[in-house]
């Protein structure tokens, strides 16, 4: 299901998105070439410019939500720091990404997806159920171990939340099995919510037992 959502993603950036790109460069050298003629039909080019536009913009974003991150070693580290300026400009919420540079780049692309869902999904609850309005998204190397963490100054966790059904902390719990990671949820020490995915990784940035293999 991963792959086939990466593939349609891929697909939508690389083949749709540069279709269009290249109908809206038309669209504006027709505009050019009516408005050099003062024709009245220039109006019309220039909102159909407009309106492709933003149909570019929606297949970039289509393609992000279906394949966040981009295969190579700077992909994950690239995937967390466009979450954390949306988060910041797009949502209003602060969001600090500190991301060691002695920390080996994750290359392999099933692991380094699962890892970005699994804060993509920490940074969801903290706004929608915790109210945060301060997110950090730490990510450090220990031992061989990378450690990604989030943590908010949101309400904290409600009681009881262990057995919670919900469908969100279910499939965090599931991509951190499915990646052989420990995921540790917890109460953060100053208040709100602080979340740790620990996986083991050898050198080259792949993961200890091959998971992504």
């Amino acid at each position: 299901m991963q792959k086939q959502q990466c593939l349609i993603g891929h697909e939508l950036h690389d083949g749709l998105g540069q279709h269009l790109t290249g109908i809206e460069f038309s669209a504006k050298v027709l505009e050019g070439k009516l408005s050099a003629k003062r024709l009245p039909e220039a109006r019309d080019a220039a909102k159909l410019t407009h309106l492709i536009n933003q149909s570019i913009v929606q297949a970039c974003q289509l393609s992000r939500l279906l394949a966040p991150v981009e295969s190579g070693e700077e992909g994950f580290r690239n995937a967390l720091q466009g979450l954390s300026k949306y988060l910041t400009k797009e949502v209003g919420v602060s969001c600090e990404l500190n991301y060691e540079s002695a920390c080996a780049d994750l290359r392999d692309h099933f692991v380094a997806t699962h890892l970005f869902r699994i804060v993509q999904e920490s940074t969801t609850n903290a706004i929608k159920h915790g109210q945060a309005t301060r997110i950090e998204i730490a990510v450090r190397e220990e031992d061989h171990r990378l450690v990604v963490s989030v943590k908010d100054n949101g309400t904290g966790l409600s009681q009881g939340w262990e057995n919670a059904s919900g469908i969100g902390l279910r499939l965090m719990r599931h991509r951190a099995q499915m990646i052989d990671a420990d995921l540790q949820i917890q109460p953060a020490p100053e208040g709100g919510v602080w979340v740790q995915c620990t996986l083991s990784v050898q050198k080259d940035g792949l993961p200890r037992h091959g998971v992504g293999a």
